[in-house]
């Protein structure tokens, strides 16, 4: 397959992997495939809509495994990487890129997990996993975007700060939490 396909987002492929073992679910209709880099792949098949692709996939994990000064670095994180891009893409370029193709792909970290989910058609399903592929190894460093992150974050913080619900959110923490 990687002998007739284009890579539209010049990702650089990684080596194929190998299925290392398949297990059959008659009850679900599914198939769980646990590969050779230790990924568990459930399929299933459905006749809902026979264009639609969809995914999810998690890990346990989360913020709550960093420590305090950490947290709040992580939980935002995959806020931080939509603002800058991936590969070699502003997230301008990425939309550019993509026009006309029906893929999404979104990550993001919890308290107890990590997230990746996405959607494509059939006829995008290549540019989709290049895409997820992307985004899952090549996070975009950029310091003009993420100053500007930093900026809109801090301004829409003063913003909610200034309402009487916020003020009365912050005001029962402290009190529940002892200023803590």
């Amino acid at each position: 397959v990687r002998e007739k396909v284009g890579n539209k987002l010049n990702v650089p492929l990684p080596p194929p992997g190998e299925i290392i073992s398949q297990v059959t679910n008659t009850d679900l209709g599914t198939v769980t495939y646990t590969l050779d880099n230790g990924i568990k792949v459930t399929v299933k098949y459905t006749d809902f809509k026979d264009n639609e692709v969809l995914l999810k996939g998690f890990k346990y994990g989360g913020y709550n495994n960093y420590s305090a000064s950490d947290r709040l670095d992580v939980k935002y994180a995959t806020e931080l990487v939509d603002a800058m891009g991936i590969g070699s893409y502003s997230p301008s370029d990425l939309e550019k890129v993509l026009a006309g193709k029906n893929v999404s792909v979104s990550t993001s970290i919890s308290e107890i997990k990590n997230s990746v989910s996405g959607s494509s058609t059939v006829k995008d399903i290549e540019v989709f996993f290049q895409l997820l592929y992307l985004t899952l190894t090549s996070p975009r460093l950029d310091t003009g975007l993420a100053a500007t992150f930093r900026s809109s974050q801090k301004m829409m913080y003063t913003f909610a700060s200034a309402s009487p619900e916020f003020s009365y959110l912050d005001t029962t923490y402290k009190v529940l939490y002892n200023n803590n």
